[in-house]
C-alpha cells in the first residue's frame, strides 16, 4: 500500500496539484475513566486546485484514547 502511494504522489499527483484543507470539528468526550478518556471528532478534507475550484475530499471521524500523565495528556490510539 506504501508503495502505492509514493507512486502515485510521483506519478499521478504531479497533474493534479492541489491544496488540502483538513478540518477538525470540536472534540466530544464519549467516556472517562481515572486516567483515560475517549474522545471523538468529526473531520472534512477539502482540496482547492490551482484555479481556485474547491471539492469535498474526504470526511469522517477519529476515535481516539488519550491518557492523562503528570497532568499532561497524551494520544494512546487513534483510530
Amino acid at each position: 500500500m506504501l508503495r502505492d502511494r509514493v507512486t502515485a504522489l510521483r506519478e499521478a499527483n504531479k497533474y493534479n496539484i492541489h491544496v488540502a484543507r483538513h478540518v477538525i470539528g470540536l472534540p466530544r468526550v464519549t467516556a472517562v475513566a481515572p486516567d483515560t478518556l475517549a474522545v471523538e471528532a468529526a473531520y472534512t478534507v477539502f482540496q482547492s486546485d490551482q484555479e481556485g475550484d474547491a471539492r469535498l475530499f474526504s470526511v469522517g471521524s477519529y476515535a481516539d484514547r488519550v491518557q492523562r500523565v503528570d497532568g499532561a495528556c497524551w494520544f494512546r490510539r487513534r483510530s
